[in-house]
């Protein structure tokens, strides 16, 4: 199981705010809609780690829904013993 740092947690905001401004970007233009697709919390990040896992180099990396159709333009990307660190927990 892994746990966000306080760095992590607010690399996750940051992110989650750029999601947001990309999804509003797209919904005004009329390029798609967001009818099913829910933007991911901090929590739901923190989860995800431990779903998809890190890679070789410690890192865990992917690219969030935005919209019905479309990814983000960036993938989030967090460290290993910076942005996260493994516990013991279930």
């Amino acid at each position: 199981m892994y746990k966000l740092t306080k760095e992590g947690r607010s690399k996750c905001e940051e992110y989650i705010r750029g999601l947001e401004q990309q999804r509003q970007e797209l919904l005004d233009s009329g390029a798609d809609t967001a009818d099913e697709t829910s933007l991911p919390t901090v929590d739901a990040i923190e989860g995800d780690i431990g779903f998809i896992g890190v890679d070789e180099d410690g890192e865990y990396y992917n690219n969030w829904a935005i919209t019905d159709e479309n990814d983000s333009e960036e993938p989030i990307v967090l460290c290993l013993g910076e942005d996260f660190i493994e516990t013991d927990d279930d």
